[in-house]
């Protein structure tokens, strides 16, 4: 049960990733084109990065290190987005949520 949870959180974090990048893309731009390309543009090329290479079931082989950077990169990403934009709180939050999550993923991928 707690590993379907763990993992469940994990689908959860990848949208509120993607929801932090809308919101950085749409507080960021000078204009509103901007902002709209932004904010629709950098969580769809996440997306889609994350579709192609970090997704479970990518056809690709499991990457290992690359993998690990993949994450780092949309999560990264999403937590400096929410810094930007003075949402400090929700940043800690999320970063610190992400990181349990992740050890619990290899805690239970060990088991």
């Amino acid at each position: 049960m707690i590993q379907s949870t763990t993992l469940v959180l994990r689908v959860l974090l990848d949208v509120c990733a993607l929801a932090a990048l809308a919101y950085w893309g749409f507080m960021t731009g000078e204009t509103r084109r901007v902002r709209y390309r932004l904010g629709i543009g950098l969580p769809l090329l996440a997306g889609i990065a994350w579709a192609l290479l970090g997704s479970p079931t990518t056809a690709l082989p499991d990457m290992g290190i690359q993998h690990l950077v993949l994450e780092m990169v949309i999560f990264g990403s999403a937590i400096l987005g929410l810094i930007a934009c003075k949402q400090l709180f929700l940043a800690s939050v999320f970063g610190l949520v992400v990181i349990l999550n992740e050890v619990l993923i290899v805690i239970w991928s060990r088991i």
